[in-house]
């Protein structure tokens, strides 16, 4: 097997490498970025969290006193 040579990016058939920079300095879509989907994450985990809590059968023990005390 007889090794091809190395194509210089400049030449490649498509045209310069002006258009194969062109491609490169296009954004993602918002829904192919890592924050969307972390941000999605985090949503779904605390409305299921949420969900969760909020279904467990039980008595309520009345309102909870939060106090601070200064000595």
């Amino acid at each position: 097997m007889k090794a091809q040579p190395i194509r210089d990016p400049g030449t490649v058939s498509g045209g310069s490498l002006n258009s194969y920079e062109a491609q490169e300095d296009q954004a993602p879509a918002w829904y192919k970025t890592w924050w969307f989907w972390t941000t999605v994450g985090v949503v779904v985990t605390g409305a299921t969290v949420g969900t969760v809590l909020a279904l467990q059968p039980g008595e309520s023990s009345g309102p909870v006193d939060y106090g601070i005390r200064f000595k």
